[in-house]
């Protein structure tokens, strides 16, 4: 059978479970958390089984902005249990059988916690290395994404670029240094140093070319972080929470002409 897609894994995780996860489908931050879930799914030794809860921050609006965000108490209106496990209203978040958790990296660390030897090594150097490499990620690599496709005067798109490819670099020395053979950052095995970049780097190969002309250089330089790509995407848990590009080209038009309303876009404008 097909592995499935983004949109099929939302309607076939849509049965009631005890343990609960809340996410929007457009948003990186609560992809790598599902990234981490089906992971969990496929690996874990007991039956595993979670809830898709679908959750639309944005109100109906007929003006010129297509998103408006949905305040704290029209969250609380709409999504009450949602707002119980995630008091700021964002997603993702967590209710593993009553017990809440929020903020996309602690929902990660969690899910590790509860699912020793999936998410992260056994041995303390390399659970080190992993998170050195979310670290360099988080803050190198993925306010640039956000910055580049927010700006609209080109010298600064350029001057972006530039930051955003030198991130890049340095994660792909950082792969080199940290994994010798396989396919993932720790060699054979997957964990969160994968998941964490992973949602961004589908948006940089979808996102950035339409709006921005930008393509990562098939250089020696990128070389390792391509094979990772290449590796990822034949990989069943990435391929059941992938969204279409086509989906994604659309929900990022608000981001490209800096019209976007969401915590993001008001964080890295």
């Amino acid at each position: 059978m097909e592995p499935l897609g983004g949109e099929e894994t939302i309607a076939r995780r849509a049965e009631p479970q005890p343990f609960k996860f809340w996410c929007s489908w457009f948003c990186p931050y609560a992809q790598r958390v599902w990234l981490c879930l089906e992971e969990i799914a496929d690996a874990s030794e007991e039956p595993f089984h979670y809830q898709y809860l679908e959750i639309n921050p944005y109100a109906p609006t007929d003006g010129p902005n297509t998103k408006v965000s949905l305040s704290i108490v029209e969250k609380q209106r709409k999504y009450p249990e949602f707002v119980a496990a995630s008091p700021k209203g964002l997603v993702p978040a967590l209710d593993d059988n009553g017990k809440t958790v929020y903020e996309s990296l602690v929902c990660c660390e969690y899910l590790s916690d509860c699912f020793p030897n999936i998410l992260m090594p056994a041995d303390p150097h390399k659970k080190a290395q992993v998170r050195l490499w979310i670290d360099h990620n988080n803050n190198k690599v993925v306010p640039m994404f956000y910055k580049m496709l927010m700006a609209q005067v080109p010298e600064e798109q350029a001057a972006l670029k530039d930051l955003l490819l030198e991130g890049l670099r340095t994660s792909n020395t950082l792969m080199l240094k940290s994994s010798i053979g396989g396919s993932f950052l720790g060699g054979q095995e997957f964990s969160l140093a994968d998941a964490v970049l992973l949602p961004w780097w589908q948006r940089m190969l979808v996102i950035l070319p339409k709006y921005r002309d930008f393509e990562i250089p098939e250089t020696p330089e990128y070389y390792r972080l391509h094979d990772w790509w290449r590796a990822l995407c034949s990989r069943e848990s990435f391929r059941r929470v992938r969204i279409s590009d086509e989906s994604l080209i659309a929900n990022y038009a608000g981001y490209a002409n800096n019209t976007a309303t969401s915590w993001v876009a008001k964080t890295y404008r």
